[in-house]
């Protein structure tokens, strides 16, 4: 597979227009190729299949969307507040991904399994966000785990979790929402006595 920081960005946004015109199944790399502006050649120099730029597109977003989060967290002064910054982030920007959601509703088995996929990259980058803050409340006898590592993963898991897993009865439309999900349903029981 290709590692998505030797696609270029014009690539994977091409790749990004045409799942949203064509969908996946039907999407050429010829598409691609002429929506980004470049030839077929260049285009199969930087990813070497359909299959690899499907997934350097997923992880593109995945980093697009990180950066969104690292600028809403920038000001966060708790850890609960840097994870309701982080759940709230990613909640709406997938629930407002238009070629996602597309994706979704019209091509569920050709999404949810390159979702599926590329899952331990984007839990990878949610664990560098929210690593260090759970890691030093940990320390500072905020949280009480004594394996830092396996608290990170589980954080990590749950804020994916819920902001993929959309529900009626969670309010992920607000911090205030969020901030009550990370204490109430991921930290309960973690507070140092």
């Amino acid at each position: 597979m290709t590692v998505v920081s030797d696609v270029d960005a014009r690539v994977t946004d091409a790749a990004l227009v045409c799942f949203g015109r064509y969908g996946i199944a039907k999407t050429t790399m010829e598409d691609v190729a002429r929506q980004a502006g470049i030839s077929r050649a260049t285009l199969y120099r930087q990813v070497q299949s359909r299959e690899d730029l499907v997934h350097a597109t997923i992880r593109a977003e995945a980093r697009r969307i990180t950066g969104l989060v690292e600028d809403a967290t920038s000001g966060a002064s708790t850890t609960p507040d840097l994870l309701a910054a982080v759940l709230h982030v990613f909640a709406a920007e997938l629930a407002e991904h238009e070629v996602l959601n597309s994706l979704l509703e019209t091509e569920p088995e050709q999404i949810v399994a390159r979702l599926s996929e590329d899952q331990p990259y984007v839990l990878e980058m949610i664990a560098a966000l929210c690593g260090p803050p759970i890691r030093a409340s940990i320390a500072a006898g905020e949280l009480d785990r004594s394996d830092p590592d396996a608290t990170v993963d589980y954080v990590s898991r749950m804020l994916l979790l819920f902001a993929v897993e959309r529900s009626s009865h969670v309010d992920l439309d607000t911090i205030e929402g969020c901030r009550d999900i990370v204490t109430h349903e991921m930290l309960t029981g973690w507070r140092a006595p």
